[in-house]
This record gives structure tokens, C-alpha cells and sequence, in this order.
């Protein structure tokens, strides 16, 4: 697990909890029942001051992760004229950066030397 804190105010940001329970995902505006006491433990020690308070927000997601658990760039295998970014396994900024700069040069008919690693027709 990963917990990031960030402060705003007299507010504190917490996340980072990760689940492979993606059935526990019903609500994605409520977190899991673990997640949320995990997240509790991690204020209560390392955020004293905040132990009392309750969370005001809370928010869920899930994680697009491919089964090579590389993502998918390139021209969609469907239609031609769509090109896809996906599949980042929560790591987008930086493989989106390159995503950004590969889709670049294949609009424009060139090729980089990641196309087939990240191509889309790897999966059917």
C-alpha cells in the first residue's frame, strides 16, 4: 500500500489504498470497508491531530491494468481512425507522456519504436 498525504488548509488529503476487490467497488463514491479502515490507521499515526475527525470525502477507482501489464497505444484495431491511450495501471503520467509523443508520430505516418510493444492488437 501506498498512502499520500497532502495538506489544504485545515484539511487533510489522504489515498493511496489499493484492493484487488473489484467487487467491492459497487459505490464509487464510497471506498471499501478496508480500504477505509486502512487509510484510519495511517491519520491515526501519522496524523494525530486528525484522529477524532471523520473523512468528509471519500471517492473509489479501479486500476485499467492489461494482462502484460503494458499499456495500450497506438491505432485502434476496429476503426482506423481512432487512436487509444489506455491500461496505464495507475502510472499514466508517465507512460501517457510517451503515448502522447507515439500517437504524435503515428497520425503523422511514422513509426517509433515502441508501436508494437504497445500495440493495441496484441489482445483480441
Amino acid at each position: 500500500q501506498t498512502v499520500i498525504a497532502t495538506r489544504s488548509g485545515s484539511r487533510l488529503m489522504v489515498g493511496g489504498v489499493d484492493s484487488n476487490k473489484p467487487e467491492e467497488l459497487s459505490d464509487p463514491s464510497r471506498m471499501s470497508g478496508e480500504a477505509r479502515a486502512s487509510l484510519r490507521q495511517f491519520v491515526d499515526r501519522h496524523f494525530p491531530q486528525h484522529k477524532s475527525k471523520e473523512f468528509s470525502h471519500e471517492w473509489a477507482g479501479l486500476y485499467a491494468i492489461t494482462p502484460d501489464m503494458q499499456p495500450i497505444i497506438g491505432r485502434s484495431r476496429e476503426n482506423p481512425n481512432i487512436y487509444v491511450i489506455a491500461g496505464d495501471i495507475g502510472s499514466g503520467l508517465v507512460k501517457f507522456t510517451l503515448g502522447g509523443w507515439m500517437l504524435s508520430e503515428q497520425i503523422q505516418g511514422r513509426n517509433t519504436p515502441y508501436d508494437e510493444l504497445f500495440a493495441p492488437k496484441r489482445f483480441r
